[in-house]
């Protein structure tokens, strides 16, 4: 029984695209608040985050990519601890996930809890939208600790599906219990 076992891990193994028989690592951002799995390490990029609600003026956006052969993981984690800013928190992350929607035709829009070290979690939303002639795209959208936090993956038309498991586990994993409060 083992070697069956052993041999269907190796049949496994060598059936997998090589990115995704990567060991996914999770990284932590102290200075962001939040630690994130990857399959392959982040480049750790300086941007701008733009919406109505935000207003006229970008605020400064960390974001965090990774390329795949197939997929596209991107985390832009939006600074909005202005006072005039932080008020509109919900209207953001509503905004957030509308605008989500809003790129394709709409497969699932559900609710998604992250850790932060209470029994409460952090609330936000998935979306997963069909985009016509590009493929799909998997948005998960949170805010907490005065920033927006907005995770995607964009998996081109004809991906196989282990670059949409790839996707699915990517919107999916990120807490915010890493022990050490962002100023």
């Amino acid at each position: 029984m083992r070697f069956v076992i052993s041999l269907v891990a190796v049949l496994s193994a060598a059936l997998s695209p090589g990115w995704a028989m990567a060991q996914w690592q999770e990284h932590v951002f102290a200075d962001l608040g939040v630690a994130k799995e990857f399959p392959a390490a982040p480049n750790v990029l300086s941007g701008e985050y733009q919406t109505i609600v935000i207003g006229d003026a970008p605020v400064p956006a960390a974001i965090l990519l990774t390329e795949l052969d197939n997929v596209v993981l991107k985390v832009t984690v939006a600074d909005l601890r202005a006072p005039d800013l932080v008020v509109k928190g919900a209207n953001i992350m509503g905004e957030c996930y509308f605008d989500a929607e809003l790129e394709g035709r709409v497969l699932t829009n559900l609710p998604h809890r992250a850790e932060d070290g209470t029994e409460y979690g952090v609330h936000g939303r998935i979306v997963d939208v069909e985009i016509e002639g590009e493929g799909r795209k998997q948005t998960s959208c949170f805010f907490t600790k005065g920033r927006l936090f907005k995770s995607e993956a964009i998996i081109e038309e004809a991906a196989p599906q282990a670059d949409l498991d790839v996707a699915t586990r990517f919107v999916r994993s990120l807490r915010f219990d890493i022990g050490q409060e962002s100023q």
